[in-house]
C-alpha cells in the first residue's frame, strides 16, 4: 500500500500539504457541547446521546436549545475527553494499513437565565465550545480521489465548535430555542515564484502563503414539552455544517503566472432532525429514547464531488437510562445503533465505515445536594464498535480498467478490501452552578398554584 502515501506534485501539491497539515496549528485550551463530534459532556455522553427530550442544561445548547429552557440557575460546565480511535484497512492481499490515531479535546458550556423583570427572566442564554487538544481545527485533503478515508471519523472530530442559543419557556411546560453554531472555513492563498539571487537554487524558490478564517453559520432549532410530570417529549432540528480551505493557487515564471486554485470541502455534520421522548416511572429512574434522522445523502467528498455511488440517509436510535442510587449520586447506562450511511464501495471511491453499536456508562456526583459545595461531578466511557466493512470492486464502475493487456488498474482498493474500527473513549465533566436557584415568576407561580374552588359568600342569619 505504498501508493496510499502519494501526494500530487507541483503547486497543487504544495498547497495541499500547507492546507492539510499546518491548518491552524494552534493548541491550547477553550469551552464542549457544542456540536463537535465525540465531544459531548459526560452525562449525555453516559447516556449514548439520548438527550433530546431530557431536562436541559448548559450543555443542551447543541443537543436540544429548547431544552435549554429548563435552567433554572446559572451553570458552567468544562470538560475533557480522550480516546483511542482504531481504524484498519487491508486490501485484498496485502497487509493491514493502520489508519488509527489518539483524540482528546476540551470543551466547555455556560448557560443562565436573564436577569430582570418576570417577561425577561422567562428566557435563558447559553454558549458552548469545544477545541482540540492538537488543532484548533484539521483538514486533510488527499490528493487522490479513490485514498481510503473514513467519512465518520476522519476530521469531524478534531475541529473547533462553538454555538449559542437563546430559549424561553412558555406556558411553564414548553421550551423553545433557537441558536446558531459556527462553521470555519480557511482561506489560504498561495503565490509560489522564483527570485534568483537569494541564495541556492532551492532557497530562491519563494512561497507566500497567507491564512484566513472564514466564518459560516448553521441553524439549530429546538422544542421541548413537559406532557406530564413524569413524561416529556423533545424535538431538534440542527442544520448540515461544512468547513472549507480554498483560495487561489498561483505558480510565477517570470511574466507566466499559472492558476490552480484549491477547494477543499470536508463535510462536518449533516442535516439532523431529532425526536425524542423521556419517562420517570419512579423519581429515582429516567428512561429515555431519541430517533435522529441523519441526511447523509448530501454528503460530498474532500473535492467537493458527490460520490458513486452516494451516501443513505439514515435513522439513528439511541436509549439511555440514569438511576439514582442516593440523591445525590447517579448511574447512567445508554446504547445505540447507527446504521452506515455508506453504500458498498465497488466503484472508484474508497469510503470506509461501517454500523456500529454505542455502549456507554456514567456515573454522577453531585455535591452541591449533598450539601458540600456548589459542584457536580460526571464522568463515563464510551465505546464504538464498527462491524467489518467488505467490498469487491467492479470494473465497469472502476473507470481506469482497459482491456489493453499489460494495462495496471491503479484504484487503491482493487480487487476488493477489509476496513474495521473501535473508538474507546473516556472523559470527566465538572459543573460549577454559578447561583442559587432564582425565585419562580408570577406566571411559574400561577401555573403552579392549586385550583381551589371559590368560597361562597355567608348569607346573613334571618332575625
Amino acid at each position: 500500500m505504498s501508493a496510499l502515501g502519494g501526494r500530487a506534485r507541483g503547486a497543487r501539491g504544495v498547497a495541499t500539504l500547507l492546507a492539510g497539515g499546518l491548518v491552524l496549528g494552534a493548541r491550547g485550551v477553550a469551552f464542549a457541547g457544542s456540536g463537535a463530534a465525540l465531544g459531548e459532556e459526560a452525562r449525555g455522553a453516559a447516556l449514548a446521546g439520548a438527550v433530546t427530550a431530557r431536562p436541559g442544561e448548559a450543555s443542551s445548547v447543541a443537543d436540544n436549545p429548547g431544552a435549554l429552557a429548563d435552567v433554572e440557575r446559572g451553570i458552567f460546565h468544562f470538560t475533557f475527553h480522550a480516546g483511542a480511535l482504531g481504524l484498519g484497512f487491508q486490501r485484498t492481499g496485502e497487509e493491514r494499513l493502520d489508519l488509527g490515531r489518539t483524540l482528546a479535546g476540551f470543551g466547555g458550556a455556560v448557560a443562565a437565565r436573564l436577569p430582570g423583570p418576570d417577561w425577561l427572566r422567562a428566557f435563558r442564554v447559553g454558549l458552548a465550545v469545544n477545541v482540540p487538544a492538537s488543532h484548533a481545527l484539521r483538514l486533510v485533503a488527499p490528493s487522490r480521489l479513490d485514498e481510503p478515508s473514513f467519512a465518520l471519523y476522519g476530521s469531524r472530530a478534531e475541529r473547533t465548535a462553538v454555538a449559542g442559543t437563546l430559549a424561553v419557556k412558555l406556558f411553564d411546560r414548553i421550551g423553545v430555542g433557537i441558536g446558531v453554531a459556527l462553521s470555519p472555513s480557511l482561506y489560504t492563498p498561495t503565490l509560489v515564484r522564483y527570485v534568483p539571487g537569494r541564495g541556492t537554487p532551492a532557497e530562491n524558490v519563494v512561497v507566500d502563503l497567507e491564512r484566513q478564517l472564514h466564518i459560516g453559520l448553521a441553524a439549530m432549532f429546538g422544542v421541548k414539552t413537559e406532557l406530564a410530570d413524569e413524561v416529556s417529549l423533545g424535538f431538534a432540528y440542527r442544520q448540515e455544517m461544512v468547513t472549507r480551505a480554498f483560495g487561489p493557487n498561483d505558480t510565477q515564471a517570470g511574466t507566466l503566472v499559472v492558476n490552480d486554485d484549491i477547494d477543499f470541502h470536508d463535510f462536518l455534520a449533516p442535516d439532523e432532525l431529532a425526536t425524542g421522548i423521556a419517562v420517570t416511572p419512579d423519581p429515582m429512574v429516567t428512561v429515555s429514547v431519541d430517533a435522529v434522522l441523519a441526511r447523509w445523502s448530501r454528503y460530498r467528498t474532500i473535492h467537493d464531488a458527490t460520490p458513486r455511488p452516494g451516501l443513505s440517509d439514515v435513522v439513528n436510535v439511541r436509549a439511555g437510562a440514569e438511576i439514582f442510587a442516593l440523591p445525590e449520586l447517579a448511574v447512567r447506562f445508554g446504547y445505540g445503533f447507527e446504521p452506515t450511511p455508506v453504500e458498498e464501495q465497488t466503484g472508484a471511491t474508497n469510503l470506509l465505515d461501517a454500523s456500529r453499536h454505542v455502549w456507554s456508562a456514567g456515573v454522577g456526583y453531585d455535591l452541591d445536594r449533598a450539601g458540600l459545595a456548589p459542584v457536580r461531578l460526571d464522568a463515563y466511557v464510551r465505546g464504538h464498535v464498527l462491524g467489518t466493512q467488505r467490498a469487491e470492486k467492479n470494473l465497469a464502475e472502476l473507470g481506469d480498467a482497459s482491456p489493453m493487456h499489460g494495462r495496471q488498474i491503479a484504484n487503491l482498493g482493487y480487487p476488493g478490501f477489509e476496513a474495521t474500527g473501535l473508538l474507546v473513549q473516556a472523559g470527566v465533566t465538572v459543573s460549577v452552578y454559578l447561583s442559587e436557584p432564582d425565585a419562580p415568576t408570577t406566571e411559574e407561580l400561577e401555573a403552579h398554584e392549586p385550583h381551589e374552588p371559590h368560597e361562597q359568600p355567608e348569607e346573613p342569619e334571618a332575625p
